[in-house]
């Protein structure tokens, strides 16, 4: 029969806790404690979603107004489903798997937004991790899906109809010069909407625009959209030395206030209007303008480097320059060579 062997301490805890300067009981205590994990708080998905959407409003200043509402939009979405679903109860649960069954009960199929609304989550996940809301970081578990997908823009010909057509439309001239600067200038719609008077500056031939991060960035105006733009005061009775330099540059006001900006879903539903009418149906949008502008600065031989500063892109390839031109500088380079190739349309519709 085997006898317990019993282990016995060579240590005088009494003389320890003397040299420490400590009770004993305190050293007994923290001998037990030794070893022993700290119970962390489990948080939900909810709970963090919550904290996420609070701490997107307490950094509002970084993100764009429309990329907030971008965010919340989803994220207030998916919290709704969680709750009439009961699904992912915690955070440190959640996986592609939910999310696909989010996007597949909203319909939602195209590959650009499903790859959106994983980025939104990677933040989500990544805010959870730093503020010690998840142990683990798991972002790894919603990689973005690659996929090629080319450029729809307008050819020649559908530039020349949508011209045209924008005549017909209420307020025609006003869609007329909401479309040639769209075209003239890449810019993204909702940069276009919220232009007021003082952005444009017609004696250096500069426009100012603040675009998606709030990045600000300088766009050459071309002569044929500073003609168009000028053509367009003149009609609806825009003084700009006696105007405010607050005025939007397109606007919803007819008087000399214009303080409401067109809303992007007007620009949108106008040239769909327009679209419709003319039965293409290939997936063309507002955005194809700002495709088309891209497309022919190309075909004209313009730097990628002058190309992504205008569009306010940061392109992998132009890394090495560090240094941004001066924006007088980019306009010199830039309407030495004008890469719009239907200038001559825009001038003979401007006469009509």
């Amino acid at each position: 029969m085997k006898m317990p062997i019993k282990i016995q301490s060579s240590f005088d805890y009494n003389k320890v806790c003397e040299d420490l300067g400590i009770k004993l009981e305190d050293l007994l205590s923290l001998v037990n404690q030794n070893g022993v994990r700290k119970e962390i708080k489990t948080f939900t998905t909810l709970e963090v979603i919550d904290l996420f959407i609070d701490h997107l409003i307490i950094q509002k200043d970084i993100y764009s107004s429309n990329t907030l509402k971008y965010y919340f939009s989803f994220l207030n979405r998916y919290r709704a489903f969680l709750t009439s679903t009961n699904e992912v109860s915690y955070i440190n649960d959640l996986n592609e798997d939910s999310i696909m069954r989010f996007l597949l009960s909203n319909n939602i199929k195209s590959k650009g937004t499903i790859n959106t609304y994983k980025s939104i989550t990677r933040k989500l996940l990544r805010f959870a991790h730093e503020h010690q809301y998840l142990e683990k970081d798991i972002r790894y578990k919603f990689p973005k899906h690659k996929y090629h997908l080319l450029p729809k823009y307008f050819s020649d010909e559908q530039i020349n109809l949508i011209l045209k057509r924008s005549l017909n439309r209420t307020n025609g001239y006003r869609w007329r010069a909401v479309f040639i600067t769209l075209l003239g200038t890449g810019l993204r719609v909702s940069e276009l909407v919220n232009l007021k008077v003082k952005d444009i500056d017609f004696e250096k031939q500069l426009i100012f625009t603040t675009g998606k991060g709030n990045k600000e960035r300088y766009i050459p105006l071309f002569p044929e959209v500073k003609t168009a733009l000028s053509h367009y005061f003149d009609l609806i009775r825009l003084n700009l030395i006696q105007a405010s330099p607050n005025c939007y540059l397109f606007s919803k006001d007819y008087d000399s206030n214009k303080s409401k900006p067109l809303s992007i879903r007007s620009v949108q539903y106008n040239l769909e209007q327009i679209l419709n009418e003319l039965e293409y149906h290939n997936s063309l949008s507002v955005h194809s303008f700002r495709h088309t502008f891209a497309v022919n600065c190309l075909r004209a031989g313009m730097k990628l480097e002058y190309l992504s500063q205008i569009l306010g892109h940061t392109d992998p390839k132009t890394t090495s320059i560090y240094t941004k031109l001066f924006p007088h500088d980019l306009r010199d380079k830039v309407i030495s060579k004008y890469p719009i190739p239907f200038e001559k349309l825009i001038n003979e519709i401007i006469k009509e």
